[in-house]
């Protein structure tokens, strides 16, 4: 489990069984009816899902349950930039990934299909990436903690 991201000191590795078990340990409380856990992360009400490859963990999805607005969800996504660039286990893909003031979310995801995303790299080689999701009217952050050892190569092509 070395060189594994973690997620709340949890290596994003493993059966999907064992780190539902583990996310429980900490407080989450599981789903079955969504297959997801809810609890709170980083101040946040979120819910995870766990995702594999070949039966070995290989991404958590954690998405924020309260949707945004507009203001809202530029002002999460920059703090968000802000706390993984401020964090010495991340180091930033790219120099500038924060959302300028001026621009128009929902112009730009709805009519221009953009998408928005900060991508940090870990210091044990995994993958934490976040992006704005839209729901109905508004939006929400969407989070992904990856374990890069187990992403699909091809091999069972």
């Amino acid at each position: 489990q070395e060189g594994v991201i973690k997620f709340l000191g949890i290596p994003v590795d493993g059966t999907k069984q064992e780190m539902i078990q583990k996310l429980k340990s900490k407080g989450f409380t599981y789903n079955q009816r969504e297959d997801a856990l809810e609890g709170e992360f980083n101040g946040e009400q979120v819910s995870i899902q766990v995702q594999t490859q070949n039966n070995k963990v290989w991404r958590l999805r954690i998405f924020d349950t309260e949707p945004r607005s507009k203001g809202q969800i530029k002002i999460r996504f920059n703090k968000l930039v802000g706390q993984f660039e401020n964090n010495g286990k991340y180091t930033p893909a790219k120099k500038y990934q924060t959302i300028s003031e001026y621009e128009d979310i929902p112009h730009e995801i709805i009519i221009n299909d953009k998408q928005y995303q900060a991508v940090f790299l870990s210091e044990t080689g995994g993958k934490v990436w976040f992006t704005i999701e839209r729901v109905i009217a508004n939006f929400r952050i969407v989070m992904y903690y990856e374990n890069t050892k187990n992403e699909a190569d091809g091999s069972d092509l």
